[in-house]
Order: structure tokens, then sequence, then C-alpha cells
């Protein structure tokens, strides 16, 4: 099993309106997002599974920040991975 970063868009829907009464949703638009999560993979190269959410680079030490930050970089060589429409294989 293998594992890098990868940029990946996800549609976000957003209530803007609520009845005042009955606290239904009255209006609402979606938009896309993008951020990096965390990708697996199989022996295939196949994608197992993502993230949940985007994360941001971080370390215990100023060194591990520096190179999750480099990792995350060459995301953008990448492809972005649609999160809403990614088909998963089984590890």
């Amino acid at each position: 099993m293998s594992w890098n970063y990868r940029v990946a868009k996800k549609c976000i829907t957003v209530d803007i309106l609520k009845d005042e009464v009955t606290g239904e949703v009255v209006d609402s638009y979606s938009e896309d997002n993008f951020g990096i999560c965390e990708v697996y993979y199989n022996d295939e190269g196949k994608i197992t599974s993502t993230t949940e959410r985007f994360i941001e680079p971080c370390g215990e030490t100023l060194e591990e920040l520096k190179w999750c930050f480099e990792k995350m970089k060459k995301a953008f060589e990448l492809p972005v991975i649609d999160l809403d429409n990614i088909v998963y294989v089984e590890y």
C-alpha cells in the first residue's frame, strides 16, 4: 500500500435562507471547493481511500512541517481528484 497528497475537489451546498417559522431551507447554492487530501492506493495503484476532510501541512518540528509542505506541493503536479464521483476499490 502507498499514499500521497492530492488536490481534490468536492461540491459544498450552502443553505442561505431558512423559513423563520418552520426552519426549512428556502434557498441554497452549491460551489466547488478545492483542498489537499491524503490518498491511499493498493498494489495496483488504484485508490482505496482518502481522508474525509481537506488537510493542512503540520509537523511536530519545523523540519517535519517543511517535509509535509514539500510533499503537498507535489500534489499540484497530479490530476485533481473529484471526491463527489470517485470510485474506490478494495484494498
